[in-house]
């Protein structure tokens, strides 16, 4: 990242912040997690929240329905 106007065009911006921007990039776009095991994993974590997620869904919707029939008998 260099100054592109001014005094001091072409010289670079902040050296710092040019590493922290690098490291940055190097972290998390060319970070590869496409072994057999972490795909395993990651799948049985989603796996495991989904089902959760889907039990409480499951739980309003008939706290829902109970509070509708309540509401009806009074």
């Amino acid at each position: 990242m260099r100054y592109p106007k001014g005094p001091n065009k072409g010289s670079i911006i902040s050296p710092y912040l040019q590493q922290k921007a690098c490291d940055y990039l190097d972290q998390s776009f060319y970070k590869h997690h496409s072994t057999h095991q972490f795909l395993k994993d990651s799948n049985s974590k989603l796996e495991k929240r989904n089902k959760k997620l889907n039990q409480k869904n499951q739980a309003l919707i008939k706290r829902t329905q109970s509070l509708g029939a309540k509401a009806q008998h009074l």
